[in-house]
């Protein structure tokens, strides 16, 4: 599609606002109302799952290793994406910051130190201290999309190892439990049926 022949919709203003305040944005519509031109008019690269030319690999690529299909510029058109499901969790897990709290007795010290960093860099646009965790949003303000952070409570039987991340050692898990999880997560999620 050009975006020359583009012609504005009433959506516009409210996709923009959208996408600077969150890192992905579902967009849900009837057939043929103009999802996909009004995606297209709003990003800097595009995936088309139904691209007769590259279905095949493009479902491939879902299977194996979903994280390629999701390069390219951001804001990034991935049209059709329920024909691969996994790209949902390959998406949350591009733009959310997902931690475990290996020492639940201290959640509350590791609330508010969290608290502190992130007040450095912008407001908090939401908090909460659930059951399995901790909750806080981040508003960058200034238009900016805003990011979420939480950290769980739950005790699984994680392996962690250290890495070195900006100067900073962390404990890092292990990548096949963090593949583990995103894959209970999915079996978890309920399922619509049409």
């Amino acid at each position: 599609m050009n975006k020359k022949e583009y012609i504005p919709r009433l959506y516009d203003l409210e996709l923009q606002r959208a996408l600077k305040s969150s890192g992905a944005v579902l967009i849900e519509g009837a057939k043929w109302c103009g999802k996909t031109s009004t995606a297209v008019h709003a990003s800097k690269s595009q995936l088309y799952m139904q691209d007769p030319d590259y279905a095949v690999s493009n479902l491939a690529l879902a299977d194996t290793k979903p994280s390629l299909l999701l390069q390219g510029e951001t804001p990034r058109l991935i049209d059709e994406w329920q024909m691969a499901p996994v790209l949902w969790d390959a998406v949350r897990f591009e733009v959310d910051l997902d931690f475990n709290l290996l020492k639940t007795e201290q959640e509350s010290m590791v609330d508010e130190k969290l608290r502190q960093i992130l007040l450095k860099y912008g407001s908090l646009h939401d908090e909460a201290l659930k059951f399995h965790g901790i909750i806080l949003v981040l508003d960058y303000g200034m238009g900016e999309r805003k990011l979420k952070v939480e950290i769980s409570n739950r005790r699984f039987a994680d392996r962690y190892e250290v890495k070195n991340l900006l100067g900073v050692n962390m404990k890092l898990m292990v990548a096949a439990d963090m593949f583990a999880h995103k894959l209970c997560t999915l079996l978890d999620r309920p399922v619509n049926v049409s």
